[in-house]
């Protein structure tokens, strides 16, 4: 008895969409499963190309060896040729419904101009086309391509036609450099702009926001190049930043909505941010990097007192209409403590309150509640004496906090928010089961509103 076939009964879109999922090569093969399946692939909204499936196709991939000697060695100049053509073989048998396509590419498709091809290709045939992803893989570099002078010939994206992303809504970009803001040119239907590993000059790096006039989220990761970073664009409403080091950083964009900070190595004096508008503030910075010890750590506290007028020489403060406050922090030292709390004082809407507490132990002499900050009152009563302000008691109704230890600055912080926060609807706490009779002491605790769920998650356990 033949077992039944669910996939073939699925309906189309709901096949095309698990068919684009596949890399290029297995997304082809799939025409040969039946006549059904024929044309399938060729109506799918988004395509993975990725060049190392075209030299190593799939069907190779069990003769490990054999597909790992393609690829190191210096492939001839006429099968790169062989393969672009393959690739505009495969863009030209496809509809014009592909809205989205990724291209994983070696350096000489760059420098021989396959890639601007296929740009160009995409800009007059696949009018629907919205999103291009593009990633240069070096496989076929036989040098480091940490040496400047090699990624600034094989990687250099600026060799590309003038304007040749003018067509596009999204852009995703990994592992280049950037020379020129020419490809860039006429950019007025770019709206989402992702660059990682780009090396990129800081005045380049300006123009190409300069000529993304409308450009509404942007992220920058991994990438060097800018000695200093200001962005201006006006109409950006989403800032994502991450993994680099500069001497400064100046957001100066009133309309923006929602930054998220990853890891940074910038003075804290040199952070500068400016958006009266933010609602969405997400910083998580960790110091995993061996390689930037030397490096000054832009801290999540340095962040929160930098951005708001904690030290009266910021007239303005940033974290006013603030919704959503994701950030790690140790609550356990006071100066951590002290800049969370005056701005959740300064904050008048906020209803969502992310906590990371770092899970270390302390270096030997070190206090539990360690900070340079002198208190007339006992650093156990912090939470008791300064309180949730009374700006966001009304308005906050969700509160997690991750690796809860059960410290006193801890529970002291839980148990306020508990006990005066009138309109909470959840507090969630992870935790591990070593505090266990903590925790369940703080679900006894007193409610300042009625429907409030404290849930408790010690591991693979959830208890409320």
């Amino acid at each position: 008895m033949e077992s039944a076939d669910f996939i073939s009964a699925l309906p189309s879109d709901v096949q095309s969409i698990i068919v684009s999922k596949l890399p290029i090569d297995e997304c082809v093969r799939t025409s040969v499963l039946s006549k059904k399946w024929e044309s399938i692939w060729k109506h799918t909204t988004h395509l993975e190309i990725h060049l190392k499936s075209l030299v190593c196709p799939s069907s190779w991939r069990h003769q490990r060896y054999a597909c790992l000697s393609i690829i190191r060695k210096q492939v001839r100049e006429d099968v790169f040729g062989l393969y672009s053509e393959r690739v505009l073989s495969v863009l030209n048998s496809h509809s014009d419904e592909l809205r989205s396509i990724s291209f994983v590419h070696f350096t000489r498709n760059l420098i021989r101009g396959h890639l601007g091809t296929w740009i160009r290709f995409l800009a007059e045939e696949m009018k629907k086309i919205e999103h291009l992803s593009l990633q240069c893989e070096p496989a076929d570099l036989q040098v480091n391509i940490q040496d400047f002078p090699i990624i600034s010939y094989y990687l250099n994206l600026s060799v590309l036609a003038p304007g040749i992303f003018s067509f596009l809504a999204s852009l995703e970009l990994t592992n280049y450099y950037i020379q020129s803001a020419t490809p860039f040119q006429g950019c007025q239907r770019l709206q989402t702009l992702k660059m990682r590993r780009i090396h990129v000059h800081e005045r380049t790096l300006s123009e190409i926001l300069q000529s993304c006039n409308f450009l509404e989220k942007f992220r920058l990761s991994a990438s060097s190049g800018f000695k200093e970073l200001k962005i201006r664009n006006p109409n950006l409403k989403v800032l994502e930043l991450a993994e680099f080091t500069v001497n400064a950083i100046k957001v100066l964009v009133e309309g923006l909505q929602v930054l998220i900070l990853g890891t940074l190595f910038c003075p804290s004096g040199k952070f500068i941010i400016n958006a009266r508008s933010l609602s969405v503030l997400r910083s998580h910075t960790t110091m995993d990097n061996p390689q930037m010890v030397n490096a000054e750590l832009l801290t999540n506290e340095a962040i929160l007192e930098n951005c708001s007028d904690l030290f009266r020489y910021n007239t303005r403060n940033t974290f006013k209409y603030l919704s959503t406050l994701s950030i790690a922090l140790d609550l356990n030292n006071i100066r951590e403590a002290m800049a969370l709390s005056y701005v959740l004082n300064s904050c008048i809407n906020l209803q969502i309150l992310e906590l990371v507490l770092p899970v270390r132990k302390p270096s030997e002499g070190e206090s539990s509640s360690s900070g340079d900050c002198f208190l007339p009152y006992p650093k156990s009563k912090f939470w008791e004496m300064r309180g949730i302000p009374n700006s966001i008691v009304s308005e906050l109704k969700y509160v997690t906090v991750s690796g809860f230890q059960g410290k006193e600055q801890e529970v002291g912080f839980v148990e306020e928010v508990i006990t005066t926060a009138t309109m909470m609807q959840r507090i969630t706490i992870f935790c591990s089961c070593n505090v266990k009779e903590t925790t369940l002491l703080l679900s006894e605790l007193p409610r300042a509103s009625r429907n409030l769920s404290i849930v408790l998650k010690p591991k693979n356990r959830v208890a409320e």
